[in-house]
């Protein structure tokens, strides 16, 4: 059966950015994917790979293609997209990341299984990192037949149509784990049909200027690219959710923070192919050392945009990273990156 209307599509493959020249929609599926290393890997064990991947790809599109709304699907997809756009220059409104819809749409398929109802029954709200870590799902906005999913929750002993906080909890630790053990399992090729159906749909919004509300990554204004609702058409971002968090906003405030700090190394692993300097590690602050002047100073007011606590005593800047349990994370990533690092309690990471 031939389709009632149908476009005539050219494939090309091409090593020229000039082929790029003026493009209206360009996706950024370039980097290393997960499942092609050794050993057990998250999203963000892709940081430091894909930061220059990524960089050096902006630094093209930002020349040739200035006024392209760009798609990210690059893992770890929020940062990435942040790295986007500030390398490239193009607007934030035309820098989306997409990716956070696969995770609603699991989480939509397994609550719909646990209370027994069809899918299209279940109305999702789900927000903040497309990551293992940084998925929250606003229990107080999702919906089982105009239900709030919250007022469902029971102590013990569920009936049929309620759940209890140990059920819900499970369920979302599976949602948050099946993209990274799909990856695994398809040897490394990953959910390939369902991020090419929302490509496909964020692209059509925008080519044909029919707004779309969908789960993506975006910035909502203060710098960090976070999964949000958001309507796309025309020119990219139109408009994005400001939900009510409630109970959850923590979570919420921990995520950003997260994201915060790995922003934060991506800047200081470019830096530091640039210009050496070494850092120590405390319960709560990160200590860099050796930087000029001119290099500190503008450091200094990227860490202080993106919304991290920072002084320069003594030629030194002193970030506030907030989190002592994060500490071994930030270590490793600063051994990955050959950074050298003092702990605080003298273990010496290069």
């Amino acid at each position: 059966m031939r389709p009632e209307r149908a476009s005539p599509i050219a494939v090309r493959a091409t090593s020229e950015w000039s082929d790029v020249e003026n493009a209206d929609v360009v996706v950024i599926a370039a980097g290393i994917r997960l499942g092609l290393k050794e050993g057990a890997m998250t999203r963000e064990d892709l940081l430091l790979d894909n930061d220059r991947v990524v960089r050096d790809i902006a630094a093209h599109v930002g020349k040739v293609a200035p006024s392209a709304c760009v798609l990210v699907v690059t893992n770890p997809v929020d940062v990435m997209a942040r790295i986007f756009q500030e390398v490239s220059g193009i607007p934030p409104e035309r820098v989306i990341g997409v990716g956070l819809q696969n995770d609603a749409a699991r989480y939509r398929v397994a609550l719909a299984q646990h209370f027994g109802v069809e899918s299209h029954r279940v109305a999702v709200r789900v927000l903040g990192s497309h990551s293992e870590t940084g998925l929250i799902f606003l229990r107080n906005q999702t919906t089982i037949d105009g239900t709030p999913l919250s007022e469902l929750i029971v102590a013990d002993n569920p009936v049929k149509g309620e759940i209890t906080l140990r059920q819900l909890e499970r369920i979302e630790d599976n949602v948050r784990a099946q993209g990274t053990a799909i990856v695994h399992l398809k040897g490394g090729l990953g959910p390939a049909l369902a991020v090419g159906t929302a490509l496909s749909q964020v692209a059509k919004a925008i080519l044909e200027d029919r707004p779309l509300s969908i789960l993506c990554s975006v910035n909502a204004g203060d710098g960090i690219y976070v999964g949000r609702e958001a309507v796309i058409g025309a020119g990219g971002v139109q408009a994005i959710s400001a939900p009510d968090f409630g109970m959850q906003q923590q979570s919420v405030d921990n995520v950003l923070h997260q994201l915060r700090i790995l922003h934060l190394i991506t800047e200081l692993h470019a830096l530091h192919d640039v210009t050496p300097f070494t850092a120590t590690l405390n319960n709560r602050t990160l200590e860099i050392s050796g930087l000029p002047d001119a290099p500190r100073q503008e450091l200094r007011v990227l860490i202080e945009q993106l919304g991290l606590s920072v002084t320069s005593p003594n030629a030194r800047l002193v970030v506030d990273v907030g989190n002592a349990s994060m500490k071994e994370g930030i270590l490793d990533i600063f051994a990955k990156a050959r950074i050298p690092c003092l702990a605080s309690d003298e273990r010496t990471v290069a």
